[in-house]
Order: C-alpha cells, then structure tokens, then sequence
C-alpha cells in the first residue's frame, strides 16, 4: 500500500495517509495539531481545515429561552 503526504495548513506539519482515506470531501486528523481536514481536491491533492458542523452555545440558549415562553 502507498502512503501520501499531507501538510497541514493550520500547523504545518507533515502526517502520513493512505490513499482510501484521501478521497474527495474525506475529513482526515492532523496527527500533530489535531485540526480535522477535509479533501477538497484530489488532484493536486488539496486539504483545507474542515468547516465545523456543530451549533454555537449561544444559538442553543436562544432556542432554550424560546422553549420557556411556551
């Protein structure tokens, strides 16, 4: 099996992976800095830090507040 190297651009840091978890929109874990990465191009191969998919505490305590008003 093949490995890759990736350079991550919130540290800098190489890491090393396999070509199945480099696929397109595959999130991938910085081994040294923990950012997760995202593929966003295979070819060139292209990472980006992931966007994050989790609600602000600050968006749950309005929907909290609405709940009390019922």
């Amino acid at each position: 099996m093949s490995v890759r190297k990736v350079v991550c651009p919130e540290c800098g840091e190489e890491s090393m992976f396999g070509p199945d978890e480099l696929v397109l929109y595959s999130r991938i874990q910085c081994e040294e800095c923990g950012a997760i990465l995202e593929v966003v191009d295979e070819s060139p191969l292209t990472v980006e830090v992931a966007e994050s998919d989790l609600v602000s505490d600050s968006d749950d305590d309005e929907f909290d507040e609405e709940d009390d008003d019922i």
